[in-house]
């Protein structure tokens, strides 16, 4: 089973021309969310190290609340 030409060009158009183009759009997205999710995970850790300093007695409730304050803006 062949291609006629204008479906050769078609697909040819497709994949050379217009799947770079689209990944050339979607990357800084794709870098948006995965930085997003990458800095969401890394608050929630920071906030777990600071409750664990907490209840071990390091730091108090005060001190807590403004740490979790400034890393949550």
């Amino acid at each position: 089973m062949f291609l006629d030409l204008s479906t050769f060009w078609s697909v040819v158009i497709i994949f050379f021309v217009f799947a770079p183009l689209l990944l050339l759009l979607l990357t800084p997205l794709v870098d948006l969310v995965m930085w997003s999710n990458f800095s969401a995970v890394v608050r929630v850790v920071e906030l777990r190290k600071l409750a664990d300093l907490r209840n071990e007695g390091v730091i108090t409730d005060e001190e807590f609340a403004r740490q979790k304050k400034k890393l949550l803006g």
